[in-house]
């Protein structure tokens, strides 16, 4: 086989990996959590939601914009992904 590419990745990657494996939670558990807290204190917003594929963000990020009552978020100028350009 002729590699067409090496992946890059940190050298905890591997155990970190594992670690979400082992925990029978692959989506929402408590990594998902760590990592929105982190993105959001990084972009200094509150509003941050992490989902499992960019069709359900895509599906979010319209169902804010069609429904702003609904969604109050979606019509505050720090609406953060409801704010994405579609």
């Amino acid at each position: 086989m002729i590699p067409l590419f090496k992946v890059a990745m940190a050298p905890d990657a591997l155990g970190r990996i594992s670690e979400v494996l082992g925990s029978g939670r692959l989506e929402h558990g408590p990594k998902m959590a760590e990592f929105e807290a982190a993105l959001a204190r990084r972009l200094g917003n509150p509003r941050v939601l992490a989902v499992n594929c960019g069709t359900s963000g895509l599906h979010l990020a319209l169902s804010m914009v069609a429904d702003p009552d609904r969604f109050p978020a979606a019509a505050q100028p720090s609406g953060g992904a409801a704010r994405a350009r579609c």
